[in-house]
This record gives C-alpha cells, sequence and structure tokens, in this order.
C-alpha cells in the first residue's frame, strides 16, 4: 500500500499513482480510496487530483482551466519530471479526442489555437492518434486538416439530427396549415 501512517513517500506514491492512471488510460481513480482522501486538499496532490477527476469525467474546459494554472508548477515539480512529458501529452490527447468528436473535417491550426499548442504538436498528437487507431482519419497536409473518417456514432448523430429535422419541418408544416 502507498499509504501507511509511518511511511513518509506516501505522498510521493499517491502523486506517481496518479500521474500514471491518466497517462495508462486507467479507469480507476485512486483518489475514490479511503486512504488517499486525506491528501485531497494538500497543495502538490490537490491539482493533480483535480487533474484526475476532470480527465475521468471528460470536463474538458475545467482540464484546460486546470492546465492553464497549475500546468507549469505540475511540470516543473521534481518528483513528476521524468513523467511531465508523457502525463500532459495524455492530457492534450484527452483534450483532442473530445474536441474532433463532432467533426468530419477539421483543421490542424484551429485544433492548436483551441489547445494552446503549435500546429506542429497538434499533428504530433494526432498522428499517435491515428497510429494507434484511437482515431480513424488522415492528415491533409497540404490543406491543414484532419479528414475523419465517419464513425458509428456520427453516423448515427446525423440520423438523429436528420429525424429532428423532418420532425421540425413536419410540426411547422402543421402549424401553417392550422
Amino acid at each position: 500500500s502507498y499509504q501507511q501512517l509511518a511511511n513518509p513517500k506516501a505522498k510521493l506514491m499517491l502523486k506517481l499513482l496518479l500521474v500514471t492512471s491518466m497517462v495508462g488510460s486507467s479507469e480507476i481513480n485512486p483518489m475514490t480510496l479511503s486512504e488517499a482522501k486525506v491528501y485531497q486538499d494538500d497543495p502538490d496532490i490537490g491539482p493533480i487530483a483535480s487533474l484526475r477527476k476532470a480527465y475521468e469525467e471528460n470536463k474538458i474546459p475545467q482540464l484546460k482551466s486546470i492546465m492553464a494554472s497549475k500546468g507549469r508548477k505540475l511540470a516543473e515539480d521534481k518528483e513528476l519530471k521524468d513523467y511531465s512529458a508523457e502525463f500532459f501529452k495524455a492530457i492534450k490527447q484527452k483534450i483532442l479526442l473530445e474536441k474532433i468528436m463532432s467533426y468530419t473535417n477539421v483543421s490542424l491550426s484551429y485544433l492548436a489555437q483551441d489547445l494552446g499548442v503549435s500546429d506542429a504538436e497538434v499533428k504530433a498528437l494526432l498522428v499517435e492518434l491515428i497510429l494507434d487507431e484511437k482515431v480513424e482519419g488522415k492528415i491533409d497536409e497540404s490543406k491543414g486538416f484532419l479528414e475523419l473518417k465517419p464513425s458509428e456514432r456520427n453516423v448515427l448523430e446525423m440520423k438523429r439530427y436528420i429525424s429532428l429535422e423532418k420532425m421540425a419541418n413536419n410540426l411547422n408544416l402543421s402549424l401553417i396549415h392550422i
């Protein structure tokens, strides 16, 4: 157990466990354990725990806010320095996945601006997501766009949208004849 009463490294172990749970895309949040809750308000653990919670709940605006306010401090944390690159990459990829979900084509520069990184970094993140088969699509470098293949979810959303549009048109026609 990472948390023992006499163990001064419990906080370090919890920090590392939180970071690796995000990098490894684990669905288990270490902060839900009763032993970890005593560290919830700790100045070193709190920001990482908040990131983990926002990450788990897909709260992209909250992730961005925490990254903007605490990202530099976390990146400079001496105990996390070996993991910080992978840690921040996992968060950025999570944000990208959520952002591109509703698009079939999207500009790399738009994604970069939204994420607050360079076009080259967005491209590198997307290339890795494509190679890991987390994104079905390709990057059109000449136009600077990500072209996504329609996923099952996108197709269902389009069908739902078309059905709602037809229903709205029918209601409008019905109201006109009243």
